[in-house]
C-alpha cells in the first residue's frame, strides 16, 4: 500500500495495512464525514458545497475522456486544492467525480496526472477513489432503508421510477445508483439484509455511458426538473482565481494577452472590458 500523508486527522498506513481494501475505504468515509460534519449515513445534498476557499474548483467540458483532475498547488504561504470536473458528462457523473478527486486530495494521490475513464479499472489507487466516492455519497445502509421503504422485498426487480427516485436521493448518476446495488450483494455485512436487495434488470446496462442521450429522454419523461441524467457544458470561471488573475493584471505580473485568452477560455470576454 502506498504512504499517506499524517495530516488533516485521516488515517496513516501504520493504523490501517491489516484491512481490507473495502474496510480501508470505509474507514476513510467515515474519517471523511466526521471532519466535514455529515452524519454517518444521511445523503449530502451538494457536495461541492462542503470545501472551504482553500479549494480552486475548474468546471469545463472536454472530449477527452478525462472526467476529472486533481492536484495541490502553493501560492505563497498558502496550499490550493485544485480540482478539474469535466461539464461533458451528466451532473450525477460530475458530483461523483467530484468525490473521487476528494479521495485524491485528501487520501492517496493518483498515479498519473490523467486517467482516462477505460483506464480505471486498471489502476488500484483510481478503484479506490471509485469505491471512495460511492460509499461516500451512497451510504449503504441508507439505500437499504430506501429499498425497505420502496417495499422491493424478496429480490423483486428495481425498476427505473425506484432508480430515479434514488438519484434524488443521492444526487448521482444512474450508473452509480446500479453499481452500489450491485456492490452490495459482494461484502458479508450486508448479508442479513439480503432479502431487500433488488435484482438489476439486464436492459439497464443500455442506459450506461453509451445511451446518455436516450436515458436523458427516459428521465424528463419521469420528471422533467431531473437533471442528473443531462448533459450541460458549462464553462465555470472561479471568482477567486478571476479576481487573482486581474489583480496581478493590474499590477503589470501577467501580459493582457493571457489575461484575454483565459476570458474568452471561459466565456467571459464581456467582463473584461470594465477592466481596461
Amino acid at each position: 500500500m502506498n504512504n499517506m500523508p499524517c495530516d488533516n486527522n485521516m488515517p496513516c498506513d501504520w493504523e490501517i495495512y491489516m484491512k481490507t481494501t473495502y474496510e480501508y475505504i470505509i474507514e476513510c468515509v467515515s474519517t471523511f464525514r466526521k471532519k466535514f460534519e455529515l452524519g454517518e449515513h444521511e445523503p449530502i445534498n451538494d457536495i461541492f458545497s462542503i470545501v472551504d476557499d482553500s479549494f480552486l474548483i475548474l468546471k469545463f467540458p472536454n472530449k477527452m475522456g478525462v472526467s476529472g483532475v486533481s492536484t495541490e498547488k502553493k501560492d505563497r504561504n498558502k496550499t490550493y486544492k485544485c480540482i478539474y470536473i469535466n461539464t461533458n458528462e451528466p451532473i450525477g457523473r460530475q458530483n461523483f467525480t467530484f468525490a473521487h478527486e476528494l479521495y485524491h486530495i485528501y487520501f492517496k494521490k493518483a498515479t498519473s496526472a490523467l486517467c482516462l475513464e477505460d483506464e480505471r479499472d486498471k489502476d488500484e489507487v483510481e478503484k479506490e477513489a471509485e469505491m471512495f466516492a460511492s460509499n461516500l455519497l451512497i451510504p449503504r445502509y441508507w439505500l437499504l432503508k430506501k429499498f425497505k421503504d420502496y417495499g422491493l422485498k424478496n429480490n423483486k426487480k428495481i425498476e427505473m421510477h425506484h432508480v430515479f427516485w434514488l438519484q434524488r436521493e443521492f444526487n448521482v448518476s444512474f450508473q452509480a445508483i446500479i453499481y452500489a446495488i450491485d456492490d452490495l450483494g459482494k461484502h458479508e455485512i450486508y448479508g442479513k439484509f439480503s432479502e431487500y436487495i433488488p435484482q438489476i434488470p439486464e436492459y439497464f446496462k443500455q442506459y450506461y455511458n453509451s445511451n446518455w442521450d436516450k436515458l436523458e429522454k427516459e428521465t424528463k419523461k419521469f420528471s422533467p426538473d431531473l437533471n442528473l441524467n443531462s448533459v450541460i457544458p458549462v464553462y465555470e470561471f472561479p471568482e477567486r482565481f478571476k479576481k487573482n488573475l486581474i489583480n496581478n493584471f493590474l499590477r503589470g505580473l501577467v501580459e493582457f494577452e493571457v489575461v484575454e485568452d483565459i476570458f474568452n477560455f471561459f466565456e467571459k470576454r464581456d467582463e473584461l472590458e470594465k477592466y481596461l
